[in-house]
């Protein structure tokens, strides 16, 4: 009964992923009895926002317009919010999400056109193909210009000392592919064959010569999420391990990217192969570039990749046959190497390859979720660390400290003098006092929207003389009166709200507000030993932060104005030249760099 159970809710389980994959706002591929029984599982322990969630897509069918269906429906939704189902959904959408590795793509391309034995003839094509290769991914795929390298005419030493480095720079998250172009050579009288690199000898020595059994040996020595190997040479079919099919899971992409691959992809069997035929290429690696040229809506899988190699070399009418299989070691779970087009739509891990369950024995069905996001969003998403997925990341909590330049505008009345009906007259003048505070900040995140706690604290960076009156306070200074230089210091208190307007890869803009105390401090403020002044004050904040995984810089700039003012001796200045001084705005801009927690 335990194992029955246990059963039961790994089935469940499956479903209710499955379904919070697909496209909500078309209709469900799941069947009545599929959504009605995974409502009352879920109703059953007590998780209401899945149960509701499920009727809801049940909903979604065009089929069922009855009244049974929409009371049950609308009962359920009466004992959960519309946000905890919200919640619920994007939760699983986000482990999903992070469940999907990160993967970082290298490539190895081995070229051998001359020989220093002339025994072997020198081929036309090897480093020409591997050029145009290492073009195509790093211009149309996600492999960096550094993570590339190229081996032309390498000897038996290059090639092992290649292999090694890898080793070095490999991790489990590695998506790695090996090329080899080159003459191949397969004994009679033995089970294995040998790539033949620039220095190899005598077929009667074999010397020099790198046999298969060598080649596994490192590669299975490679810490790697996905490899794969394309040979272009003669004989290479027998790296193959045959017993595998080119069958895929319901759930194609999510699944299969998850598992580890050691696939191989030849120009042929046990059987020499030519090195002309297409074009300024070999046959195979014409019909290779071509293929990877084509645009797709979807990333190009190992083993589609061979069918169509397959397909291709055989209607060109050579006498060889590619090959695909996997490589013969045993960490190989069945997995698979993906092509992923940087200008293509493709499927995310929270914004999947939509497939039917499966359960019924439906076929896989592709969908998109988002026409207008573009492939490099998408891909970083879900290959890479989740950084600005603002559509299903959770409550996030992140803290900054910065340092921004720091205007503050003061209003005063500056004195003119008696009118002749003996009244003080006076004229409303603006002043403006600079410094330079430290800020530090607290900030919770869920999607687009923020908010958080700040604080910010500083000293004006005023040299001598009064700030107030006409003349600015270098203007005022005279010699021997920096004794009457002004000082002073600020804090600010205050609570913040923002919203992310947009981002494209790593930048974004965003807008938000924040209500703020004030507190100014100024000494030696024309006679007056210390003067402040206490304020409430509203500002407008506009953000420009660069993040990537789990950190961000940001450039900010904040426009105060003082709403009200509760406390302080500012205003009771009365100096002969102006009087009723006010703090008026403040204004900062500067710079913010911080992570997350």
């Amino acid at each position: 009964q335990e194992k029955s159970e246990l059963k039961n809710q790994q089935y469940f389980e499956n479903l209710w992923q499955e379904l919070v994959l697909e496209v909500e706002y078309e209709p469900t591929f799941f069947s009545v009895e599929q959504l009605l029984s995974l409502a009352a599982w879920n109703e059953q322990l007590g998780n209401m926002p899945r149960a509701a969630y499920s009727l809801e897509r049940l909903n979604s069918r065009t089929d069922l317009e009855g009244d049974f269906y929409q009371h049950l429906r609308g009962s359920t939704f009466q004992r959960v919010s519309l946000s905890a189902i919200n919640l619920e959904v994007e939760r699983t959408r986000k482990e999903l999400s992070d469940a999907t590795p990160a993967l970082r793509y290298k490539a190895l391309l081995i070229a051998v056109d001359n020989y220093d034995n002339p025994i072997w003839q020198p081929l036309d094509n090897p480093i020409r193909d591997v050029l145009a290769l290492k073009k195509i991914l790093i211009t149309d795929y996600f492999f960096d210009p550094a993570d590339v390298t190229v081996l032309k005419d390498p000897g038996f030493s290059d090639i092992i000392r290649a292999l090694n480095k890898l080793k070095k720079e490999l991790d489990e998250n590695t998506h790695l592919l090996i090329y080899y172009a080159g003459h191949g050579y397969y004994p009679p009288d033995e089970e294995e064959g040998y790539w033949v690199p620039r220095d190899a000898g005598d077929p009667s020595t074999l010397q020099s010569f790198l046999p298969t059994s060598i080649i596994l040996s490192k590669i299975r020595a490679l810490s790697t999420r996905h490899t794969l190997l394309i040979a272009d040479s003669c004989f290479s079919g027998s790296l193959i391990r045959k017993s595998r099919s080119l069958g895929t899971s319901s759930r194609f992409y999510r699944d299969l990217v998850r598992k580890k691959s050691r696939q191989i992809i030849t120009s042929g069997g046990l059987e020499p192969v030519s090195d002309q035929g297409g074009g300024q290429h070999s046959v195979f690696a014409g019909q290779l570039l071509k293929i990877l040229k084509q645009p797709r809506q979807e990333p190009l899988s190992a083993s589609e990749l061979a069918l169509q190699l397959r397909k291709g070399v055989k209607n060109s009418g050579v006498a060889q046959t590619p090959e695909y299989g996997r490589l013969m070691i045993a960490d190989e779970e069945g997995g698979e190497f993906f092509f992923v087009q940087q200008g293509q739509k493709i499927p995310t891990a929270s914004q999947a390859l939509i497939s039917a369950p499966g359960i019924q024995g439906e076929q896989p069905i592709d969908e998109e979720i988002d026409e207008e996001e573009s492939a490099w969003d998408q891909f970083k998403r879900m290959q890479w660390v989740q950084r600005e997925d603002y559509q299903v990341k959770g409550e996030e909590l992140w803290g900054g400290i910065g340092i921004l330049p720091y205007m503050v505008a003061l209003q005063y009345d500056q004195k003119q003098g008696i009118t002749s009906q003996g009244e003080e007259k006076s004229t409303r003048k603006q002043e403006i006092i600079k410094g330079i505070g430290f800020l530090a900040e607290l900030k919770w995140t869920r999607q687009r929207l923020g908010w958080g706690i700040t604080t910010n604290a500083g000293q004006f960076v005023l040299s001598c003389g009064p700030s107030i009156g006409d003349a600015s306070p270098e203007g005022r200074c005279e010699e021997g009166e920096s004794e009457k230089s002004i000082s002073g210091s600020f804090v600010n208190l205050g609570g913040f709200v923002d919203y992310t307007v947009f981002s494209f890869q790593y930048i974004g803009f965003q807008i938000g507000g924040e209500v703020r105390y004030q507190n100014i401090e100024l000494r030696d403020f024309e006679g007056a030993d210390t003067v402040n002044s206490q304020t409430m004050a509203l500002c407008v904040q506009n953000k420009f932060p660069y993040s990537d995984g789990n950190w961000f810089i940001r450039m900010q700039l904040n426009t105060c104005l003082t709403t009200f003012e509760f406390g302080g001796s500012l205003h009771q200045n009365d100096h002969e030249g102006f009087k009723n001084v006010r703090y008026l705005a403040a204004m900062e801009f500067g710079v913010i760099a911080g992570a997350k927690f």
